[in-house]
């Protein structure tokens, strides 16, 4: 296990405790939502993270390595640990904060949108070529982060916008039925018997090395870059609720999504894997990436073409929404005036496209992981400052 997995144990160990405790049974001001509507808001910022993604990624990773091994479902909800933890020192928490950890958070938001467009981008680019229209032509990466980045500038003067994650959905959603409507029903209950089966058993599983080793610690950083957004989300949705059904909340929403995307996505690596037995083959011509795997993994499907459109614009609108969600959220807690919120946001926005742009210019998609991981130093701080505050508060 690497230092971010031990981290991330004494996160959970930390937020089962703060569950168990008499402070987990108080209840935040507000009137209560429905629990449908409750956990689709809270599902909602993971998803504008890029949970489809990296449950694409783990079909991509399983089938360049070992069928059916879901790599980071090993860790069972260790990677959403953080996000649960700061929720609940966010919920408790009611102190004025000091200046450098109110400035922590707008850094950390910053961070956690330059590792999205890092995330976002390469798949945006890769995905471009396949798209028939623009008949085999290379988005760089650079120009990929840089629409996003304008697409949010833009939405930003639309006074009755929806918000970022309605819109940004939508070609996600319409893939992911493609590919339940596409497996068929036995591909699908296989998938989520392996995919059970993996994050049942996986966790006693040795511990990754090499290359697998800094894809973990690439995954669970990105997991902390958003901790602060995702627990600032949760708070703000959790309303009338206690402090234990917001953070079971979390990790319901966390856990829940990545294993459910997992699970159909999985079912495509199922009959492809089955088609490959059938014509007597044993390996797939796969990209040297995981955005070059996830992009060729499109035109197995039916309606190859659509698809890789698809991914292109799921890839293009999620960096938009990492945006939205990463600004907004802080924007609202630092500033709680609305025009003043507004035009915070904006700038927070476009500073961090603005310096995802001049990090994927300088760097190949090979070096985002390792940007990832720097970029989860400021989220890291927070976290720890947080919860020493709210210690010393409580003492």
């Amino acid at each position: 296990m690497t230092f971010l997995s031990w981290a991330a144990l004494a996160a959970l160990i930390l937020s089962v405790l703060v569950m168990l405790l008499p402070c987990g049974k108080r209840a935040l001001p507000g009137e209560k939502q429905p629990t449908l509507s409750w956990l689709t808001a809270l599902a909602g910022p993971f998803m504008a993270a890029g949970a489809p993604f990296f449950a694409l990624e783990t079909l991509s990773c399983a089938l360049a390595a070992e069928p059916a091994v879901f790599p980071e479902l090993r860790f069972g909800p260790l990677p959403w640990a953080f996000a649960a933890l700061a929720a609940g020192v966010v919920c408790l928490d009611n102190a004025k904060r000091p200046s450098w950890l109110r400035a922590l958070i707008a850094v950390s938001a910053f961070c956690a949108g330059i590792a999205a467009l890092c995330f976002f981008a390469p798949i945006a680019a890769e995905s471009f070529a396949l798209v028939p229209v623009f008949s085999g032509a290379k988005l760089p990466f650079w120009l990929a982060a840089a629409v996003c980045t304008a697409g949010f500038a833009a939405l930003m003067f639309v006074r009755k916008r929806k918000q970022f994650i309605n819109f940004a959905l939508w070609p996600t959603l319409a893939l992911v039925m493609i590919f339940l409507t596409g497996n068929g029903l036995t591909p699908l209950l296989r998938s989520l018997w392996l995919t059970c089966k993996a994050f049942l058993t996986g966790m006693f599983a040795p511990a990754a090395e090499g290359g697998a080793a800094s894809g973990t610690t690439a995954f669970f950083s990105y997991w902390l870059c958003w901790s602060p957004i995702l627990a600032i989300s949760a708070r703000r949705a959790s309303a009338g609720r206690t402090v234990r059904q917001t953070m079971l909340g979390v990790y319901a929403a966390g856990l829940g999504a990545y294993l459910a995307l997992s699970a159909v996505f999985g079912a495509f690596g199922v009959r492809l894997l089955d088609s490959l037995a059938q014509a007597s083959e044993t390996t797939l011509a796969l990209g040297a990436t995981g955005a070059q795997t996830m992009a060729k993994l499109m035109l197995s499907l039916p309606f190859a073409s659509m698809c890789a459109a698809l991914l292109w614009l799921s890839a293009l609108l999620m960096g938009i929404a990492a945006l939205g969600a990463a600004s907004e959220n802080t924007a609202a807690m630092l500033c709680p005036n609305m025009e003043s919120s507004r035009a915070l946001s904006l700038c927070m926005g476009c500073l961090t496209g603005a310096a995802a742009v001049c990090s994927l210019y300088f760097t190949s998609a090979e070096t985002c992981r390792r940007f990832i991981t720097y970029s989860a130093i400021p989220s890291g701080a927070w976290l720890t400052g947080t919860c020493v505050l709210a210690l010393r508060h409580k003492s």
